[in-house]
């Protein structure tokens, strides 16, 4: 089992252990909402492969486990707002295949227009699909208290997949991927450091997650509307 939380402590670890003490810092928490796009599921388990095209995905954000992140930046070069920083995003994936149908094989029988419901259970990555990211990017004061920040990263994916496909049953965290995140947003001081931020986030990732007895593999693209706070230490 690979934890998301631990992966994510490490590289802010690291990222402090090559910092002085000195550095000036910025921690932040947010949580939010977002959509998924349709994607293609590609599904492999015993004589069975099946590609279902252009499954919808609902995120139920707000629902138990939320969407949530948080990160640790450290601003690199103040006088150009360039900074560096680790962050962890746990979003949400349910497969709603209400529409889909699949082709392929299955059972070693050639198979066309095929439910998804006669397949699938349960397709879910709701522990979730977790982006570990690193990331690098530019702050700019526009006014005393309004400061806006983009960044892009990169990093491993830890989800946990939750999955029940011709009656076999499975769930865990797994190393499954590279997730990339671009983002811009907003950050309004409210007190000495204190700022509260809302930000847009696309993200894109491509999870190899484990079946019962197979694997499946989808391409995500997703839209995030995050609100939160951030603390800047050492000003």
């Amino acid at each position: 089992m690979t934890d998301p939380v631990r992966v994510s402590t490490i590289v802010v670890a690291l990222l402090a252990a090559a910092s002085p003490v000195q550095a000036q810092w910025i921690v932040a928490a947010y949580g939010g909402i977002v959509h998924t796009r349709p994607a293609d599921l590609h599904i492999r388990q015993n004589q069975t492969t099946l590609h279902f095209a252009r499954v919808s995905f609902t995120s139920r954000s707000l629902q138990p486990p939320i969407y949530y992140g948080y990160r640790v930046a450290r601003v690199i070069a103040p006088s150009h707002g360039v900074f560096v920083e680790a962050e962890l995003t746990h979003a949400k994936v349910f497969a709603d295949g209400t529409r889909a149908t699949g082709s392929g094989v299955r059972g070693g029988v050639p198979v066309q227009g095929l439910p998804f419901a006669a397949v699938v259970g349960r397709f879910a990555i709701s522990h979730g699909l977790n982006f570990v990211l690193m990331n690098a990017g530019l702050r700019h004061p526009v006014s005393e208290r309004i400061t806006i920040a983009a960044r892009a990263g990169a990093g491993p994916m830890v989800p946990h997949a939750e999955t029940e496909i011709d009656g076999v049953a499975n769930e865990g965290y797994e190393l499954a991927g590279v997730g990339v995140q671009t983002a811009a947003g907003v950050e309004v001081r409210l007190w000495r450091g204190l700022s509260i931020l809302t930000e847009y986030k696309w993200t894109h990732a491509h999870p190899h997650v484990s079946l019962g007895e197979g694997e499946a593999d989808l391409a995500t693209m997703s839209h995030h509307v995050a609100v939160g706070i951030s603390v800047m230490l050492g000003r």
